[in-house]
């Protein structure tokens, strides 16, 4: 199992999958809302994070993801704060 590497060996991981290239339905179900930026899920994930008192150097986030405009802004915010994050690709 991935998870088990030394990458995330004695961390707590916060993971997301995010599917940003979809455009999400409206209460009616028509697919015409735009989704959300990608930093709002790294804000989430930043927040519950901090509300479960992970400590920076013991949490490693994972991204899920199938688009490279995601991997670069997850890229750029977490090294922006100094956390480590991961993506699918990092873990083989």
């Amino acid at each position: 199992d991935a998870f088990q590497t030394e990458l995330f060996r004695d961390k707590f991981i916060v993971g997301m999958h995010l599917r940003l290239q979809k455009v999400m339905p409206d209460e009616q179900g028509r697919k015409k809302l735009a989704p959300p930026p990608p930093t709002v899920f790294f804000e989430a994930a930043r927040m519950l994070q901090v509300s479960k008192g992970m400590r920076d150097e013991d949490t490693v986030f994972y991204v899920a993801t199938e688009t490279a405009d995601a991997v670069a802004a997850a890229r750029s915010w977490f090294s922006e704060r100094s956390l480590r994050v991961v993506f699918l690709d990092d873990m083989y």
